[in-house]
């Protein structure tokens, strides 16, 4: 499910935002409307200068972030310069009169244990970073001066012009931004979300050196400190905050009063382009079909919202809904729905079908069913109580939301800021109990839902097509709706749909329990060794929130690749039998995900302490008696037959990752060992390998954590030893790591992207004691940095470049990455090299306080504490999985950091990287490597 425009249009919110603040309106000082769960503190104000800032108090925590927000995008792009948002985004990052150096800012935060980026929407362009919450001061100070004083340093400005085309590039064959830029066809050309909004050589051409020039113009004439929104987070007090945002902030310059208004823009569909059908061409094998309509801008109603109302009534997964009847004729897998809004005045609504084989030979009952279901709907589905009881559904999940990291936080007020009141950020997407059932925009919003108002968007790898866009190759073709399919959906049917019913799901307790022990690790609480449950109590979230993970180990999933992929097929089908229940256990705050794994199968299941036994009721009874029938096998064969035909149009980098982790674990299988096992699998096999599969559970283990006692612990217990026998008869399987020779090897990878060489540089390290990891975290952290800038910013080699500390289960290494659109792989191995050394004489001249520096960024890192149930149980997930319970092994990694001295990381550098016999490389063309001595294959190795 894609929704190709809410995908590539929206930025982080679910629906778009709402301009109506004048660029000099001053902000009230109205407090935050926040949960009472919520411990964090917020204030709001504008500087003198008009810029808007909301600053967090947030406690516990050794992070701190912050996040800018600007009200230009690509929407203001000149017409003769597309992409020059996203060019000036990259530039701000070179250097400024404070801080010239162009790689010092990021120098700086990568030393803090901070990281930094920053995207160009198509209104607005956001920046952000974090970093060690004691070091904010100076961060802050160095991302203010992006937008007082930058540099646009001549000799940076076709470096970063290459740089915007290397991204452009690596995107050619992302079927997202294709499709995306196949759908800018059928958008009214004289509306900005119709033009191409990357960049690339050409669009950004540098003609008698005018590029600098108009960029400098560009940035003086749209950056105005009143289109700016701030969001700070950190530990520090509100009045801090306050110092800092004034101190730094103030200085930007503003041009009020406003001599344009923002987000008014052509409508986005006229008359011209609406009631057309349009293929596009998609590289991947996915079939979809989509009916999107031209609605009124929905952001002024975002406190009733009726058009959740609509997205609910219309998505639901309910016995008798248009999804249930759909999936039950077999027609699709998938039904997703997104509402975009564009400017102060549209919205584009998607309704998104994922295609069966047999939908897609029946695309228009499909449409005629939906539209059917659209009139039953505005008679009968326009309900009071149904609207009640979702208000009811939000109020809780607001109650009992999770705190968010620092940056994630700072990030959706800031782009939020720009569009809505302050009072309102972090309500935006809750009904609140002030909220009221808006019956009649409700019934005037269905009444836009006409065959007369349509746009159909068909997506496959073999649809009839007829042109080409311009800047990614994009394949399409647009016609007028058929007459006779325009009046099959105009016709009238009757299907007996129906509403929601009653949820059983919904829990009622929200006590917070305590625990008789202040619980600070997992611990281990089951009395039979065959299950074996840890739990941690939460207490100090007050949620009542409880996450559980269940592993169930069996050899009958890594003996064989054709084991795996039946064991895939069968977590599918699962997952697709809990798709009925989708809506009601998200109403009741549940999410179910099953897995398959090297070692077995996982349940993953988010929940309240009131229902999670509910929850996991229900997932062990699907896993014991899953409706797998002959139809939904077929259907869910293909999607997975699909996926791994589509993997060769991964990214160059992404395939060469991929390649890489696997080929360091035995027993993993190569996506042409799946394709050849998954041809060989038919229904009957299939259904005599899940009845085996059943059976063949030898070990289990669970994780529960967050608002959990010793009673819920027992009664898990007894639920999983209800379901699940343990065959004592098999063998646990175990996971291992390749041994790699004393010898350079490589690995070749065939991606479809033939633009663009890929190189992965591995030296792998034998030992995985926690020195070890202390010392190759501090290796890492030290050179990840001087590696980007030397290679990305100085050399140009290729927009991406990365240099990191790996670990793949148990195997520690080294690993350089780099995709270059203009460098073979000889020559980026050599570049790779001669970093290795030259490097290796920079840290022997590295002053004492910068290692410090290091170690104390990586000593914070390990230390921060999760911030909600989810990150606590995936931290302690990740050591017992790796069947490891050392739960406290950062704390004593951390401590074994701060402990190292040159001398140490010198010798360690030398002995993984300049003196290491071990040596594997990833690449996408093997002919060029033709000299190096020691090239062999990996091949054969797993």
């Amino acid at each position: 499910m894609h929704n190709y425009i809410s995908k590539f249009y929206k930025t982080f919110t679910m629906i778009a935002l709402m301009a109506f603040l004048s660029c000099c309106q001053d902000a009230t000082n109205n407090d935050i409307t926040k949960s009472s769960n919520d411990i964090n503190q917020y204030k709001h104000l504008t500087l003198s200068n008009g810029l808007k800032v909301v600053l967090v108090n947030y406690p516990e925590t050794e992070k701190a972030a912050a996040v800018l927000t600007v009200g230009v995008g690509s929407f203001d792009d000149p017409k003769s310069r597309a992409g020059l948002a996203h060019y000036l985004e990259h530039m701000l990052f070179l250097g400024t009169e404070k801080y010239p150096k162009p790689d010092e800012y990021h120098e700086f935060m990568s030393k803090h244990g901070g990281h930094d980026n920053a995207f160009t929407a198509s209104e607005n362009t956001t920046y952000l970073f974090d970093i060690n919450a004691d070091q904010l001061e100076e961060g802050l100070d160095r991302f203010a001066q992006f937008f007082i004083s930058p540099l646009f340093t001549e000799e940076y400005v076709e470096r970063e012009r290459n740089a915007v085309d290397s991204e452009y590039k690596m995107h050619m064959k992302n079927d997202g931004m294709r499709i995306y830029h196949g759908i800018k066809q059928i958008i009214n050309p004289q509306h900005p979300m119709a033009a191409f909004s990357v960049g690339n050589l050409e669009t950004l051409h540098n003609q008698n050196n005018s590029l600098r020039k108009e960029v400098k113009r560009f940035y003086d004439d749209k950056y105005d400190a009143s289109k700016m929104y701030l969001a700070i987070v950190g530990p520090q007090n509100l009045e801090i905050l306050q110092s800092y945002a004034e101190n730094m902030f103030s200085g930007i310059q503003t041009k009020c009063p406003c001599t344009t208004i923002d987000g008014v823009f052509p409508e986005i569909l006229t008359k011209d382009e609406i009631k057309k059908n349009i293929n596009i061409k998609s590289l991947n094998d996915a079939k979809s079909l989509s009916m999107i309509f031209k609605i009124p801008n929905q952001v002024a109603d975002y406190k009733d919202n009726p058009a959740k109302y609509v997205e609910y009534i219309l998505g639901t997964s309910t016995p008798g809904s248009l999804y249930t009847k759909l999936k039950d004729k077999n027609y699709i897998s998938g039904l997703s729905i997104g509402i975009n809004n564009i400017g102060k005045t549209d919205a584009l609504f998607e309704i998104e079908f994922t295609l069966t084989d047999q939908g897609f030979t029946h695309k228009s009952m499909i449409m005629q069913d939906t539209f059917d279901y659209i009139d039953w709907v505005k008679k009968h589905g326009v309900q009071k109580w149904l609207f009640e009881q979702q208000k009811k559904v939000e109020i809780r999940s607001f109650k009992f939301s999770e705190r968010v990291q620092p940056l994630s936080l700072a990030t959706n007020l800031s782009t939020l800021l720009r569009e809505y009141p302050a009072k309102d950020l972090l309500t935006v997407y809750f009904l609140q109990p002030e909220s009221q059932f808006p019956e009649n925009k409700i019934k005037s919003l269905l009444d836009t839902f006409t065959p007369n108002n349509l746009v159909i968007l068909n997506v496959d790898s073999e649809v009839d097509v007829n042109k080409k866009e311009k800047y990614f190759g994009t394949e399409y073709k647009i016609d007028d709706i058929d007459i006779n399919l325009f009046t099959t959906l105009n016709s009238k049917r009757t299907t007996d749909w129906m509403l929601p019913k009653e949820n059983i799901f919904l829990p009622e307790n929200f006590d917070i329990v305590t625990s008789n022990e202040k619980e600070k690790l997992p611990i281990l609480v089951s009395a039979d060794n065959d299950i074996k449950i840890w739990k941690l109590n939460l207490e100090r979230f007050n949620n009542p929130r409880t996450e559980l993970i269940l592993s169930l180990k069996t050899p009958l999933v890594s003996d064989s690749a054709e084991y795996f992929i039946m064991a895939g097929l069968f977590t599918l089908m699962i997952n697709d039998n809990l798709t009925e229940y989708a809506t009601i256990l998200g109403d009741a705050g549940i999410s179910i995900g099953n897995d398959t794994t090297r070692t077995g199968l996982t349940i993953n299941i988010s929940a309240y302490r009131d229902n999670i036994d509910r929850a996991l009721s229900l997932s062990l009874m699907k896993f014991m008696k899953s409706d797998l029938s002959m139809e939904r096998f077929a259907s869910i064969k293909t999607i997975l037959v699909d996926s791994l035909n589509n993997y060769k149009n991964a990214k160059s980098f992404q395939m060469a990752i991929s390649e890489h982790d696997s080929l360091l674990i035995k027993g993993n299988f190569s996506n042409t060992e799946l394709l050849t096992a998954i041809n060989n699998v038919d229904y009957n096999k299939f259904v005599k390998y899940t009845s085996i599969l059943r059976s063949s559970v030898v070990d289990v283990t669970a994780l529960i954590e967050g608002n959990i006692n010793e009673q819920n612990t027992q009664l898990i217990e007894q639920l999983i030893a209800k379901y699940i026998r343990i065959n004592k008869q098999l063998n646990i399987p175990k996971i291992k790591n390749v041994s790699i020779p004393e010898k350079t090897m490589y690995w070749e990878v065939h991606p479809t992207d033939k633009d663009s060489n890929v190189l992965i540089s591995y030296y792998p390290i034998d030992k995985s004691d926690y020195i070890t990891k202390a010392k190759l975290m501090l290796l890492g952290n030290v050179i990840s940095t001087p590696f980007f800038d030397e290679l990305r910013t100085t050399q140009q080699v290729g927009y991406v470049v990365a240099a990191r500390a790996d670990s793949s289960y148990k195997q520690l290494g080294v690993q350089f990455i780099i995709q270059s659109p203009n460098y073979k792989q000889r020559d980026l191995l050599h570049r790779v090299d001669k970093f290795i050394s030259d490097e290796y004489d920079q840290i022997k001249t590295l002053p004492e306080r910068e290692l410090e520096e290091h170690k104390s960024s990586i000593y914070d890192n390990l230390l921060d504490k999760p911030k909600d149930i989810s990150s606590s149980l995936g931290q302690h997930w990740n050591i017992l999985s790796k069947e490891d319970t050392d739960f406290d092994r950062n704390e004593k990694i951390a401590e074994l950091v701060m402990k190292i001295s040159k001398d140490e990381l010198l010798e360690f550098y030398k002995e993984v990287l300049i003196t290491n016999d071990k040596h594997l490389l990833i690449v996408n063309d093997t002919h060029d490597l033709i000299g190096i001595d020691k090239i062999e294959s990996i091949r054969g190795l797993n």
